[in-house]
């Protein structure tokens, strides 16, 4: 392995001398791998890329960048999957790390826009040859590279070029692929009777045109205005049906492009629920897969480069919660009490939502009582085994939220949680029995914090901004019963503050409001951090 000192003297040295009368970037390759033995190649696709590479570095003229997309392709394939590859060989050097990552945006950014600045004639990579480098599953290091050289070429194309491979290409994809797709009749028992060809439907399920489908979702995400909507329609079925049943990396491509396009992509998503339970199912599935691999090979210093399908899977499911909490929260909530899953499914439903709440808080704060709904349905004391194998998950949910919202509050000695709703109204439960335990009704506007008294938990100050109070209430001992005798939590004192002015954004007042007792007075942070302090 090369010292790292050597390292940074040679590719910095290599980063600021003039591409004309310094080193080139293959003789930057050659060096690093063939003088210091760095790298070799480890299957037959990098075998053939690092050749074509080793090819190249025999050559000192700059305008091997010109002479064909391929060829340009194929030379920044492979010095971005050489770098990235390296960069597993130093993952615990920092140093080495950054100037490894510094050469693959030099070659992968800097230098092509210097080149056509300087030389002018410059070819643009190859975007189905780079799309289907970033599919094959057989080397994750050009794979990596491939991704990031697709996303790089089609952001920096002239406008006029990138215009005409969207046309070329979503005609490639709405070209009629009337494709047979058997339709099973079944008899009465189940057997196959017969099968008859189905026409005139686009076929996803071959993967025959995935490359396609990754270059216009590229370009989609990078320039949305490109894609007509009946391609953009397109693309996303096509994404959704290889989250539904294609390879891993199939679904890791699929997921992140979907996740990172999601503002393009959400007007023709048909049936979100099925691909919010095709995303928790995959993110379930390659968790375990990927511990499995990692437990099995600690040698393997790359494997955490590959593009996880889990990670993918999940920033796919925090955009449809951001979106569309509602139908988030939904199947969610159904996937997290299923009967027919694994343990683990009902896990992964909550680890889901515990992520939405602390990525996204915003998406949720008019939400509060459905998300805490789906809690406390876990929690269930007649499904012992459901309740047994949630808890420490739903705990976590719980406190996230806690955390996260002032105006959610948990009293551990009395197992009491509470929540404010944008409803003007405060609902008390009791985890112990998983029920409603009391609703509090008396604001006039959404409650903005709350908090239980720190001792016995039977007293609740909360505050609402829009309307300008802060209430203390004798929340009592009776539960839900009394509340449906009209027996209902008694506000015992009501303080009079200046109400804040509209338009101060909500992640302010999650992050700025709080309310807490100290003795016998209540503090209140307000929205502008001014301090108000009430004596009880």
């Amino acid at each position: 392995l090369i010292k790292p000192v050597i390292v940074e003297k040679k590719i910095i040295e290599a980063l600021t001398v003039k591409e004309e009368s310094g080193m080139s970037a293959s003789d930057t390759a050659s060096f690093y791998t063939q003088e210091h033995s760095v790298y070799s190649p480890r299957n037959k696709s990098e075998e053939l890329m690092y050749s074509s590479l080793w090819h190249c570095a025999g050559s000192r003229s700059l305008y091997r960048w010109g002479v064909s997309d391929k060829l340009t392709a194929l030379h920044a394939l492979g010095l971005m999957s050489l770098f990235i590859g390296a960069m597993a060989r130093f993952e615990d050097d920092s140093r080495a790390q950054a100037v490894l990552s510094s050469l693959v945006t030099h070659y992968g950014i800097v230098y092509p826009e210097h080149f056509r600045r300087q030389q002018g004639k410059y070819c643009y990579p190859n975007l189905e040859m780079v799309a289907k480098a970033a599919l094959d599953p057989t080397s994750h290091d050009i794979q990596v590279a491939a991704r990031l050289l697709l996303q790089v070429s089609i952001e920096r194309l002239p406008a006029h070029m990138r215009v005409a491979a969207a046309s070329h290409w979503a005609a490639h994809l709405h070209k009629p692929r009337l494709q047979e797709h058997s339709v099973a009749l079944h008899n009465v028992d189940g057997n196959n009777n017969q099968s008859f060809p189905k026409h005139g439907v686009h076929d996803f399920s071959s993967g025959e045109d995935s490359h396609v489908v990754m270059i216009l979702a590229v370009m989609g995400v990078t320039h949305p205005e490109d894609l007509d909507p009946t391609t953009a329609k397109l693309v996303t079925r096509a994404l959704t049906e290889y989250i539904a049943y294609r390879t891993p990396h199939c679904v890791a491509f699929a997921a992140e492009l979907l996740a990172r396009g999601y503002h393009l992509w959400f007007p023709y998503i048909l049936d979100r629920q099925r691909l919010i339970r095709d995303l928790l199912i995959h993110a379930e599935t390659s968790s375990t897969v990927e511990k499995t691999q990692d437990a099995d090979d600690h040698s393997n210093k790359g494997f955490h480069r590959t593009l996880s399908v889990s990670a993918a899977c999940q920033r796919a499911l925090i955009e449809i919660g951001t979106k569309q909490p509602l139908d988030f929260l939904k199947t969610v909530g159904r996937e997290a009490i299923r009967p027919d899953v694994k343990q683990d499914h009902h896990k992964r439903a909550l680890s889901a939502l515990a992520a939405l709440v602390r990525k996204q808080p915003v998406a949720l704060v008019n939400h509060l009582p459905a998300v805490v709904e789906v809690i406390i349905r876990t929690l269930d004391p007649s499904e012992s085994a459901l309740r047994k194998a949630c808890l420490k998950s739903s705990t976590y949910v719980l406190l996230s939220l806690v955390k996260r919202y002032p105006m959610v509050a948990f009293q551990q000695h009395t197992q009491r949680f509470a929540v404010g709703s944008i409803d003007s109204i405060i609902i008390i439960y009791d985890l112990r029995t998983a029920t409603k335990w009391r609703i509090l009704e008396g604001h006039t506007s959404p409650v903005t914090a709350l908090c239980f008294e720190n001792n016995t938990g039977e007293r609740i100050a909360s505050y609402a901004s829009h309307e300008g109070s802060v209430r203390l209430w004798q929340s009592g001992t009776a539960g839900i019963f009394a509340t449906i005798l009209g027996i209902k939590g008694k506000c015992i004192k009501k303080f009079q503050v200046e109400p804040v002015p509209s338009g101060i954004p909500v992640l302010k007042q999650l992050q700025n409001v709080s309310i807490h007792w100290e003795k016998r007075k209540v503090k209140l942070t307000k929205e502008d951090k001014k301090v108000v302090t009430f004596d009880i």
